[in-house]
């Protein structure tokens, strides 16, 4: 009989997907993998350098830059450039805060733009072709004076780049700052319209869409009128007060949604939110304590026409084709012989070398696997 008889879901992994491989860091332990799609094996690629083995999560989103891939830090200490050729790790130390959570990214060519929660720190900027490290200034109050002083959070969101432009909604209030990436000057967009608490964008040329804590709608701000259109939503399901559309996106022309509960993939159309296509089997969040205090969407990557939303608390891969209409999916797993292995080979070890010299080693915490799976 094993050890450990069930197998664990992938409920979040920072990742993308390379033909038929998705290579993703894990959320719930220190580790970079690599998942076939189709035989569902996973390989182990090995532990991210000077981060605790249980620290969760250590990234935000995987991009490929060139020939390699950008594991870029939301609690991780380093940005992390892995050369898949190769299985070589790379670390560049982007700055000495202690308290940072990196939000959102934008890869621009060669440079790689890093914006966090707080607006205290903003962003930073990474050459990386010479690996160097420049700290963006963060707005000054004629920007960020509307919001309460108690409030030290401005983006919760995602970011977007159209042009020479990166937009970010403020979550706090009704605004969006836009940054120019060539002269780092600020420009804020303030929507005159009253209770909306920005969450997600979306840019189409001179149209921004957003949507808001504060409804099911989605708005259209146009740069030119600087006027404001409403598609009107609709309850998808029961859901408490919060992040409503965790992904609003454009692809191929269309503005395409993917909603916190219900049962479509939705789009724009006659000044409406109306249903795109199916998601399949009921796309629910898995009945978990952990993951119901997270969104079903989170991070997603767009090639063509195709939008792969990766597993968060739903323990799926996502894959909707906006052309046909059509949705598919793929459950994500380490099964149990994966994870006893794993935590006898890699984790034990490591975890045991982390604590030398802690009096709680000598408790002898989390020398079992069921304490390890408990853990994560």
């Amino acid at each position: 009989m094993r050890l450990y008889p069930y197998d664990l879901h992938i409920n979040y992994c920072a990742g993308t997907m390379e033909a038929d491989k998705l290579i993703f860091s894990s959320s719930m332990f220190n580790g970079l993998f690599e998942y076939d799609y189709y035989t569902d094996e996973i390989v182990f690629k090995g532990l991210f350098s000077g981060e605790n083995v249980l620290k969760y999560p250590l990234h935000q989103k995987t991009l490929k830059w060139r020939d390699k891939l950008l594991f870029v830090p939301m609690s991780a200490k380093e940005l992390c450039i892995y050369d898949r050729k190769t299985s070589d790790f790379e670390y560049v130390k982007l700055h000495d805060w202690s308290d940072a959570v990196g939000m959102d990214c934008i890869l621009d060519g060669d440079n790689l733009w890093i914006f966090y929660t707080k607006k205290a720190y903003f962003a930073v900027r990474i050459d990386l072709i010479s690996r160097d490290v420049i700290t963006i200034k963060a707005p000054d109050m004629d920007v960020y004076g509307f919001l309460r002083k108690d409030v030290k959070e401005s983006l919760y969101g995602n970011v977007v780049m159209e042009g020479r432009y990166i937009y970010l909604p403020l979550w706090a209030d009704k605004a969006i700052v836009r940054f120019n990436k060539d002269t780092c000057d600020y420009e804020l967009i303030h929507i005159d319209m009253e209770g909306l608490r920005l969450v997600t964008v979306a840019v189409c040329d001179r149209d921004i869409f957003f949507t808001s804590f504060k409804d099911w709608n989605v708005y259209q701000y146009n740069l030119d009128t600087k006027r404001t259109k409403i598609y009107e939503g609709y309850a998808t399901g029961e859901t408490p007060k919060g992040i409503l559309y965790p992904v609003i996106t454009e692809v191929m022309g269309k503005v395409c949604l993917l909603p916190e509960v219900g049962n479509n993939v939705m789009t724009l159309k006659d000044g409406k939110v109306i249903p795109l296509c199916q998601l399949p089997n009921d796309f629910a969040v898995i009945d978990n304590p952990i993951c119901k205090k997270r969104r079903r969407f989170y991070r997603y990557e767009v090639n063509g026409s195709e939008i792969t939303a990766l597993p968060y608390s739903t323990n799926r891969l996502l894959k909707v084709n906006v052309d046909t209409a059509e949705c598919t999916e793929k459950e994500l797993v380490f099964d149990a012989d994966c994870i006893e292995n794993l935590f006898e080979k890699v984790y034990k070890p490591a975890y045991i070398k982390e604590q030398e010299g802690k009096a709680i080693v000598n408790e002898g915490r989390l020398y079992t696997l069921k304490d390890f799976i408990n853990e994560i």
